[in-house]
């Protein structure tokens, strides 16, 4: 996918509050299958309304940063630098981290994942955007992909 695609693809998901709808609908199936576990004592209600509860967690806790970084391509203050993007591909899952520098000597790192692209460990020239009322990036966007935090970023 081109930027222009994966920024049209996460309009797309913001407009239609996709994952808004995603964590309410799997909170409702979790809140059924752990009564029906109450009811029925079978462990596989209880581990599918963990699971169903994990995940609607994860989308509630995720769209604030997706929408943020729609709102950003609008209203914010744009700087270009020098990022780092590191991989870390040394578990079962891949991790992908981008590291923004600050005013101080302090540095954001923000965890990503990167949809249809691949990031590669390295430095990188990125449009960084800057929202007002948030301390760190809402958005980059390096020749290949955008990025935008998955959970709040810490500084490092």
């Amino acid at each position: 996918m081109t930027t222009d695609q994966q920024i049209h693809a996460l309009q797309k998901v913001v407009r239609r509050n996709v994952l808004a709808w995603i964590a309410r609908i799997l909170s409702i199936i979790s809140i059924i299958l752990l009564f029906v576990f109450a009811i029925e004592q079978h462990p596989q209600y209880l581990i599918g309304g963990l699971c169903t509860s994990l995940i609607a967690f994860s989308a509630y806790h995720g769209n604030p940063h997706i929408k943020a970084a729609v709102k950003a391509l609008d209203n914010a203050n744009i700087q270009q630098l020098i990022i780092k993007i590191a991989v870390d591909d040394e578990s079962e899952t891949t991790k992908y981290f981008l590291i923004t520098p600050t005013n101080g000597t302090q540095h954001w790192q923000i965890a990503f994942i990167p949809i249809g692209w691949k990031p590669v460990s390295g430095e990188y020239l990125a449009d960084v955007y800057y929202l007002p009322t948030l301390k760190w990036p809402a958005l980059v966007k390096v020749e290949n992909g955008i990025i935008y935090p998955r959970v709040t970023p810490k500084l490092v």
